[in-house]
C-alpha cells in the first residue's frame, strides 16, 4: 500500500489472516479490501456485503467475517461470494473484539458494560456491568471464564455461564490489556499508565503472587499474549526514543528468554 494511499484514505478497520498472507481493511469511503501480500492482488469486496459493517475479522484461514450491526457475514476471500448470514441477538456496534479461541464476539459498550456474542449462532452469551469505562476484555478458550480491565484500576474475572463476578483484583496500577493464559489459572495484564509500562500476572483463584509483581518490566508495554500451551508470554515494548520496538518472550517467573 502506498504511502500517500495510506494518508488520503482512512483506515477503520483492518485484520490479518491468522495463517495466510491476507489482509482485510475497511476504508473510510464505504469500501472495503482483501490485499494478497504474497501474490501482490488486491480484491473489493462488493459493496453489496458491507451494509451496516461495524468491523472486519477472520473467522477462520479463508473466510472473512464482517461484522455488521445485527448481522455476521461469512465470505469466501477467495471468490468473496457471501456464504452465510448469521443474525445477532443484540446489536454489535461499539468497540468490537474477535476473541479467536472460543470463537466470540465481545462488545464494549458506552453504558459500561461488555456483552460477548456467541460467532457460530449469533446467540448473546453474557453481559457484563462495570461501574466506569472498560478498557479491554478476553475470554478464556473453553468459554468458562471472562476478564475486563477498566479505568477504576480493577481487573474483574467473570464467570461466564452465570454473568457473577468471581474475583476483583487491584494493586493501584491503571490497567490496560487483559490476557487469560489456556488452563484458566493466570491473567496476565499491561499497565495503561503512558510513558511507562509494565506487566504484571495475577492468579485468577488468590490473587497476584509475589514473586510474578509487575516482573516484566519496560516501557509502554502494550497486548501481553499467552503462547499457545500457556508456559509463556510475549510483550510488546517501545524504545525510549521512539524509534524501536521490541517483541519479548518470558517464562513466568518473570525471566527473559
Amino acid at each position: 500500500i502506498g504511502y500517500q494511499e495510506l494518508l488520503d484514505r482512512k483506515v477503520l478497520a483492518i485484520a490479518l489472516s491468522p495463517c495466510s498472507s491476507k489482509v482485510a481493511m475497511v476504508l473510510d469511503d464505504n469500501s472495503a479490501e482483501i490485499i494478497d501480500t504474497k501474490q501482490s492482488q488486491r480484491s473489493t469486496i462488493p459493496a453489496d456485503l458491507l451494509e451496516d459493517l461495524t468491523d472486519v475479522a477472520w473467522y477462520d484461514n479463508n473466510q472473512l467475517l464482517l461484522i455488521a450491526a445485527r448481522e455476521l457475514r461469512f465470505v469466501d476471500s477467495d471468490s468473496l461470494k457471501l456464504e452465510k448470514v448469521v443474525a445477532t441477538e443484540t446489536t454489535l456496534d461499539q468497540d468490537l473484539f474477535y476473541i479467536a479461541g472460543p470463537k466470540v464476539i465481545a462488545s464494549i459498550r458506552n453504558d459500561n458494560t461488555v456483552v460477548l456474542v456467541d460467532v457460530e449462532t449469533g446467540s448473546l452469551i453474557q453481559g457484563f456491568s462495570h461501574d466506569c469505562d472498560v478498557w479491554d476484555v478476553d475470554v478464556s478458550l473453553d468459554r468458562s471464564l471472562a476478564a475486563t480491565t477498566s479505568w477504576d484500576g480493577y481487573i474483574r474475572i467473570w464467570d461466564v455461564e452465570s454473568g457473577s463476578l468471581k474475583r476483583k483484583l487491584c494493586d493501584g496500577s491503571s490497567f490496560g490489556a487483559v490476557a487469560i493464559n489456556p488452563n484458566n489459572e493466570k491473567v496476565a495484564v499491561s499497565e495503561a499508565s503512558l510513558g511507562f509500562g509494565e506487566v504484571s500476572l495475577w492468579s485468577t483463584s488468590k490473587g497476584i503472587s509475589a514473586h510474578s509483581k509487575n516482573i516484566y518490566e519496560g516501557l509502554c508495554s502494550w497486548y501481553p499474549v499467552f503462547s499457545v500451551y500457556g508456559e509463556y508470554i510475549v510483550t510488546k515494548e517501545r524504545s525510549f526514543d521512539d524509534k524501536s520496538i521490541f517483541i519479548k518472550l518470558w517464562n513466568l517467573d518473570g525471566q527473559l528468554v
